[in-house]
């Protein structure tokens, strides 16, 4: 058998620059552009407006995207293209939503805890004021002076 020979590298998105990646002329562009910027969110927003190459990104580009780096970008069944602008918008409304009902549900919670911490004052100061009276019924019945307390 022959021995392979070949050039061996790797690419590693974090340190590439930004001219960088106008090296590549197809999609790999914009999966590594989307990598590498995806944790500057402003930086990420300016690459993905200003890159056409972001508004038809392939079913292929976006598993690539999901698993490597999360992404979470959804494509409808039988849909092929994505319009990763379009998508990222998607996402941050969803996110707004649910960072919404979260707090919707926090604050429903709190006002029950509220509610339940009222109603065990009023059940001690119930039972407090009972047992003052059942005490105070004790006391006349075996003789003892009752002592009255202020409430």
């Amino acid at each position: 058998m022959g021995r392979r020979t070949g050039i061996s590298f790797y690419v590693a998105p974090a340190s590439m620059e930004g001219n960088d990646f106008d090296k590549f002329r197809t999609s790999l562009k914009e999966v590594l552009s989307f990598i590498k910027y995806l944790q500057d969110a402003d930086r990420f927003g300016e690459v993905v407006e200003a890159d056409e190459g972001f508004r038809h990104l392939g079913r292929a580009e976006v598993d690539v995207l999901n698993v490597c780096a999360g992404a979470n970008l959804e494509m409808e069944k039988g849909e092929e293209v994505i319009n990763v602008c379009l998508a990222l918008e998607e996402m941050k409304r969803r996110a707004v939503e649910k960072g919404v009902e979260e707090e919707r549900i926090a604050a429903e919670e709190k006002r029950i805890v509220l509610d339940v911490s009222e109603r065990d004052r009023e059940t001690q100061n119930c039972a407090f004021r009972c047992s003052l009276t059942y005490a105070a019924s004790i006391c006349s019945w075996t003789g003892i002076p009752s002592v009255k307390c202020n409430d």
